[in-house]
């Protein structure tokens, strides 16, 4: 389940409009999860959540992608 805040977040970085909200971790995993299904790199989603790219690779690897 996405919570409102992830969406939102989502929405937002893949139409390049508006800023990220204020994410929880577990909203910033979830987005994560949900912005590498959309097809953004490593590298975008970090930049998107103010992470480093090594922690979204970290995430990923927990959520079984690579991508």
């Amino acid at each position: 389940m996405t919570s409102e805040d992830a969406r939102i977040a989502t929405q937002r970085a893949l139409s390049g409009h508006g800023e990220c909200p204020e994410l929880t971790r577990a909203d910033q995993r979830e987005a994560a999860r949900e912005m590498t299904k959309a097809g953004m790199s490593a590298r975008e989603i970090a930049a998107w959540l103010g992470v480093s790219e090594r922690t979204v690779t970290r995430w990923r690897g927990r959520f079984g992608s690579r991508s």
